[in-house]
């Protein structure tokens, strides 16, 4: 607002005393809104109702499964896995939240973290053992092409990041 100064026009070509009338005055709907709405009272909401956040349980479940083996976790199997807990008596597990959606969202909150941590391992400054070089690494096997970066540290020690699995029809096919 330093450009504006009164009776001088701005960038947009409009001038601060026309804005200040334009908000002081009854003619703004928005202004008036915004008015009504700090004047509302906060009301306490039940956030443990939401029916699209699953429990620590749930998140459990899914990444049992997506651990044990990522390629052929499903919605159903999550659902299956729910419903068993509910059957053994974990109340932990709400019936309205076992269902393939809420599997998808739990899986990309997964993926999300492990990317979090994995930047946080790689970016950090301060790390008495950093990363001293990457190369892009490939495992065909059993009809899956894994593709990952490699990644060499200071002691020798060394990190795969998985890129992408996908699937290859094998040897003979990859010949012809």
């Amino acid at each position: 607002m330093n450009t504006l100064a009164m009776g001088e026009y701005g960038r947009a070509g409009i001038r601060k005393h026309d804005l200040l009338r334009h908000f002081l005055g009854d003619r703004c709907l928005f202004h008036q809104a915004a008015l009504r709405w700090m004047k509302e009272n906060v009301g306490e909401e039940n956030f443990d109702a939401r029916e699209d956040v699953p429990s620590i349980a749930q998140f459990r479940i899914a990444y049992a499964i997506l651990k044990e083996n990522p390629l052929a976790a499903t919605g159903m199997m999550y659902e299956k896995a729910c419903l068993d807990a509910r059957a053994s008596g974990d109340q932990n597990v709400p019936p309205y939240r076992c269902s393939n959606p809420i599997f998808r969202k739990i899986c990309e909150a997964l993926g999300q973290a492990v990317l979090y941590d994995l930047h946080r391992v790689l970016a950090n400054r301060n790390n008495k053992n950093p990363p001293e070089w990457a190369c892009l690494a490939e495992d065909n096997g059993g009809g899956i092409s894994q593709k990952c970066v490699r990644v060499s540290f200071k002691d020798f020690s060394a990190l795969d990041v998985l890129l992408d699995w996908s699937h290859h029809p094998g040897k003979k096919q990859a010949q012809q």
